[in-house]
């Protein structure tokens, strides 16, 4: 469950404060700073040649508790998420506290579709709060001090999730965010989101793309075969004429 919060998170974050690494989910290690886990080891996201980048964490203790529903006769349950984003951006482009805040709005923004793809009762962002003094976030974050030309932020967020308590199972995997986002919308609506470079690729590669559709058609009268007819289209009409003489 938390990759795909984490996943539809960042989508809304990304709207507005764009960098060139998004990291996703990560952690803080001793000696390390920020990391990744990579399968069998650390990898620094804060490095000579990171440039700018962002990642998520979870920024404290998870809090669950059962409680009954409203709505159903099923007992529910209820996990609040303590998250952190963290971006290092170009402070001439998006280090600026408006485009922060406008971060944060993009991710309040996010609780229905979240719902949605999580198949759970509720999604709530309780709380928010943005700190834009980069010399601040990166004592937190344990990160040496930023050049002049980057601004560190983050976004500290109280995210609530609602739902069965199957629903949170730790090893289940939840699937794509956005999959789940397009899978519950009408083609008029997608259609609507895409642009024509995306419209032109899309009927390319289900229109025009993959192996070749044309078929072979095999005539023959009175069960003998007489002739292949090679290449032809099953999406225009074909008129074959067959003349028998005596």
């Amino acid at each position: 469950m938390i990759a795909t919060i984490i996943e539809g998170l960042d989508l809304a974050a990304s709207e507005t404060l764009t960098v060139a690494q998004r990291n996703g989910l990560a952690e803080l290690v001793a000696d390390v700073g920020p990391a990744v886990h990579n399968g069998t080891d650390w990898t620094p996201i804060a490095n000579d040649n990171a440039g700018t980048f962002s990642y998520w964490r979870i920024n404290g203790q998870i809090r669950e508790q059962a409680e009954q529903s409203t709505t159903t006769c099923a007992n529910v349950f209820t996990a609040t998420y303590p998250l952190r984003y963290v971006a290092m951006v170009d402070r001439d482009g998006c280090g600026g506290v408006e485009t922060a805040r406008a971060a944060a709005t993009a991710i309040r923004g996010t609780e229905r579709d979240l719902r949605t793809s999580l198949g759970a009762n509720l999604v709530e962002v309780r709380s928010v709060s943005v700190n834009v003094d980069s010399a601040v976030v990166a004592r937190q974050e344990g990160l040496p001090p930023i050049e002049p030309g980057k601004a560190l932020l983050s976004i500290d967020i109280q995210l609530a999730v609602t739902g069965r308590a199957s629903c949170f199972d730790p090893c289940e995997n939840g699937g794509s965010f956005l999959c789940r986002i397009i899978e519950a919308q009408t083609w008029a609506k997608i259609k609507a989101c895409m642009s024509e470079a995306q419209i032109d690729a899309a009927t390319d590669d289900l229109c025009d793309g993959g192996t070749s559709c044309t078929v072979d058609v095999v005539v023959s009268v009175d069960g003998e075969e007489v002739e292949t007819l090679p290449d032809l289209d099953p999406c225009e009409a074909q008129t074959i004429n067959i003349n028998i003489s005596w």
